[in-house]
Order: C-alpha cells, then sequence, then structure tokens
C-alpha cells in the first residue's frame, strides 16, 4: 500500500503544479483586470476586484508549493499544505453557496488524495 500512496501523491503533486501556475498566471491577469477597472473610474470596484485576485494567487503558490514538496517526498509538510488546501477548499465551497461545480469539486478531492497520498 506505501508505494500506491507514494504513486497517488506524485501524482496529485503534479496536478497541484499545473493548477498552480495556471492559478498564478490568471491571478496576473485578473490583477491588470482590476487595475483596468480602477482606471476607468469604478476605483471600489477594481479595488475589490484586485484583493480577490491576490487571495486567488495565494491559493495558487500553496497549490504550487504543495506539488513541489509532494514531489519532493516531505510527507510532514505535505500532510501540512493538504490540510490548508483542503480549509480554503471548504471554505471557498460554503462562500460559493454549496455549489457543485468542477471547479469546487476538483479543489476539495485534490487535496483529499493528496493527504491520502501523504498518510
Amino acid at each position: 500500500m506505501e508505494g500506491s500512496n507514494r504513486t497517488l501523491l506524485k501524482i496529485v503533486s503534479v496536478l497541484f503544479l499545473i493548477f498552480g501556475v495556471f492559478s498564478v498566471i490568471l491571478a496576473i491577469i485578473g490583477i491588470i483586470g482590476g487595475g483596468l477597472i480602477a482606471a476607468a473610474g469604478a476605483p471600489g470596484a477594481g479595488i475589490l476586484a484586485v484583493i480577490l485576485v491576490l487571495v486567488a494567487c495565494l491559493g495558487g503558490i500553496l497549490e504550487f508549493v504543495a506539488g513541489i514538496k509532494g514531489l519532493q517526498g516531505k510527507l510532514s509538510q505535505c500532510r501540512t499544505l493538504g490540510t490548508v488546501l483542503l480549509v480554503l477548499a471548504a471554505l471557498s465551497f460554503i462562500l460559493n453557496g454549496f455549489q457543485f461545480t468542477w471547479n469546487n469539486i476538483v479543489a476539495l478531492v485534490l487535496p483529499i488524495l493528496y493527504l491520502v497520498g501523504a498518510k
């Protein structure tokens, strides 16, 4: 069972790396968009958009770091990062009104699989 757990951890780590990079790229685009909204004459909405995008960027960075730690096999750090990502995904799911979208489901399932692989 140990070998299959490590394989699961490595697969999920690679997915975290991919999703983390994708999230950071989207966040950078969102920051630019928020700046454009603020420049267009709606500073309150622009600032709010930038803050929300920065929070999303933090999640992407955490996913990226979790992917690296998972590939390195640092299990105690993997458990901590997996727990943090699971809590963030659960909060996002709750704040999104318990909507079962593919994004919410993936955000909840991946940290669970990551934690199973790191046990």
